[in-house]
């Protein structure tokens, strides 16, 4: 499992996400499992290091469709490029399975559609 982001959101909100996963997936050709993980900053807040004993929240985890990124990628593009459109793309599909208050920077990315509860 790779968090792409490279470090846990004191709010709970996706942040921006380094390239490296993008890299890792164009590279080797591997598929992609998109995982959102909601409310883990309240049972588990950033800086402490056990989580919460009786958290008043619950974990809830929601699991994508895996795809390729060399699928989300338009032919010619340059190597720059694409790390940035697959990693718009692997953040946008985990956003989707988010709650609302968890998209973050990846909110603008999420069609209505898609999204839980919608």
């Amino acid at each position: 499992m790779i968090f792409p982001e490279g470090t846990r959101s004191p709010t709970g909100a996706l942040q921006e996400a380094k390239d490296g996963l993008a890299t890792l997936a164009l590279r080797t050709g591997a598929a992609i499992l998109p995982i959102g993980v909601n409310n883990s900053d309240a049972v588990w807040p950033k800086g402490r290091k056990m989580p919460m004993p009786f958290p008043r929240h619950t974990i809830s985890v929601r699991i994508g469709e895996p795809f390729l990124a060399a699928d989300v990628v338009p032919p010619g593009s340059d190597r720059r490029a694409a790390k940035s459109i697959a990693t718009t793309a692997i953040m946008g599909r985990i956003a989707e399975l988010l709650d609302q208050r968890h998209r973050g920077v990846y909110g603008g990315v999420v069609s209505d559609e898609a999204a839980p509860g919608a």
